[in-house]
């Protein structure tokens, strides 16, 4: 069998692939700049887990931890107009072993005309329970948003065993009530 590299001006393809790094690293969150783009994600993602079995408790590893990405979305409650939709990402880290949410941040928050809102929300507390056999996350996280203190409690459900948590939310941003939102994550 011959073996044969191709060379580009006298260096070797294969180098210059390996100086590229290999690829896109799916661990990476993109980082969505227009409204739509993260209402398109978000609605596949729930699409995706739309029929999946709500988890019961038993079903959770014992141990371990795992990386959760995906998105919130809701209306804002503004005064003197109609309502305003934002979308945004979210990530959460779960510890199967203590029970507990340990690491949690909402960011990339964008308002319907695609303006983003500036801060970030970072988890307080977060707790995964087990309520009559089924297994649920409740996770506050808060921080600054325009410059106005800001919150979201999420309470959800683990679906397909631990690879993705659902649920809804609430609290404020920027200083408006979040009048209906849901939040979606997976492995």
């Amino acid at each position: 069998m011959k073996t044969s590299l191709k060379f580009l001006g006298g260096i070797p393809l294969i180098a210059l692939l390996a100086a590229c790094g290999g690829g896109n690293n799916d661990d990476e969150p993109i980082n969505y700049t227009s409204f739509s783009d993260i209402q398109l994600e978000a609605g596949n993602l729930f699409a995706a887990y739309d029929s999946a079995a709500i988890s019961e408790f038993g079903e959770l590893p014992s141990g371990g931890t795992a990386s959760y990405q995906g998105f919130v979305r809701g209306d804002l409650d503004v005064p003197d107009a109609d309502q305003d939709e934002f979308a945004g990402q979210l990530t959460l880290t779960a510890d199967f072993s203590n029970d507990e949410i340990t690491e949690g941040r909402a960011y990339n928050l964008l308002r319907e005309d695609s303006s983003g809102i500036e801060g970030e929300l970072t988890l307080d507390s977060g707790s995964i329970k087990n309520n009559g056999g089924v297994a649920e996350v409740s996770a506050t996280l808060s921080g600054l948003l325009d410059g106005v203190g800001s919150f979201m409690s999420l309470d959800g459900d683990f679906k397909s065993g631990s690879q993705a948590i659902e649920g809804i939310i609430s609290g404020t941003i920027a200083g408006d009530n979040i009048d209906g939102g849901d939040f979606i994550a997976d492995q």
